[in-house]
């Protein structure tokens, strides 16, 4: 898939420097809303294949374009010059670290029967200026090695930067009983307590307005 994209937008990126992160910090790309300009169909249909083969990166071996591509998703179609031009910020940060990958080492101590299971989450507040809902992101580790990874758009908006946490929590909890139910009935004992790591230092004193 890397080969795929050097292919079809190595020259559109030729001009790019590189960059320590996959996306701009701190930027999120709006919904065009009526009268914005958008793509014309040729560029629309490039930036639908590249960010297609983004996400086909991201659900195997990139789990540091979660959020990003995320992002481009939101605006699949119509689609903005701002998100063209995030993506093939993204692509050139592919290119250039074609060699990034998991790495699948198991952490087993000697003569650990139970798999251990560890959670992360977090999430941001209010960060879709179109909507106001919150970004959350966890990743799930089974014996050291990442087998679930995912950053979603929250489907209510959170009244606080805490609630946002909590919203996080709750999916990646979701997300853990179903990998327990999975090892269970394959006989395979799971450690507990399950320890998840999530952001505790809410900021009450923000507002939405």
């Amino acid at each position: 898939m890397i080969k795929k994209l050097r292919t079809l937008f190595a020259d559109k990126i030729s001009h790019l420097k590189s960059y320590a992160t996959p996306d701009t910090p701190g930027q999120t790309i709006s919904r065009p809303k009526e009268g914005d300009p958008v793509l014309d169909e040729e560029m629309a249909t490039s930036y639908r294949s590249g960010v297609g083969m983004l996400l086909h990166l991201l659900q195997h071996c990139r789990i540091d374009l979660g959020d990003p591509v995320r992002e481009l998703t939101k605006v699949l179609k119509p689609s903005t010059l701002i998100a063209y031009k995030e993506m093939l910020r993204i692509i050139k940060f592919v290119l250039d670290t074609a060699n990034m990958g998991l790495k699948l080492v198991p952490t087993c101590a000697k003569g650990q029967l139970e798999w251990r299971l560890l959670g992360a989450s977090d999430s941001d507040w209010a960060n879709d200026k179109d909507n106001r809902k919150s970004i959350m992101a966890f990743i799930l580790f089974l014996n050291g090695i990442p087998i679930l990874w995912r950053s979603k758009q929250a489907s209510i908006v959170a009244l606080s930067t805490a609630e946002a946490e909590y919203i996080a929590l709750s999916e990646m909890e979701k997300e853990i009983i179903f990998v327990v139910q999975i090892l269970h009935s394959l006989g395979i004992p799971v450690q507990t307590p399950i320890t998840v790591h999530v952001d505790n230092m809410p900021t009450w004193e923000q507002s939405l307005w």
